[in-house]
């Protein structure tokens, strides 16, 4: 518990959560408008075939959830092709 607003302790822990609100605002998180699959993120939707060849920024401006849903949908299915093929 902090006496006062003042209190260096608060202080710091105060700019602490603005460095972190400063930083998150740069770098987005996936729900917040603006945001941008990272590089290697675009490099392995592409290699599972999820995602063309397209621009990468081409392909951030889609809708980042129907990519999850993708990719998720994509390791099901592998998982259970792996799951029904006979095992010697």
């Amino acid at each position: 518990m902090f006496h006062s607003t003042e209190d260096p302790d608060c202080q710091r822990l105060l700019q602490s959560i603005r460095d972190g609100k400063k930083y998150l605002e740069k770098i987005k998180r996936f729900d917040m408008p603006g945001f941008q699959p990272r590089a290697e993120c675009l490099r392995q939707l592409r290699r599972y075939g999820l995602v063309g060849q397209e621009q990468d920024s081409d392909v951030a401006a889609c809708d980042v959830y129907q990519l999850e849903r993708r990719y998720w949908n994509s390791v099901n299915e592998r998982a259970l092709s792996i799951q029904d093929t006979p095992q010697p």
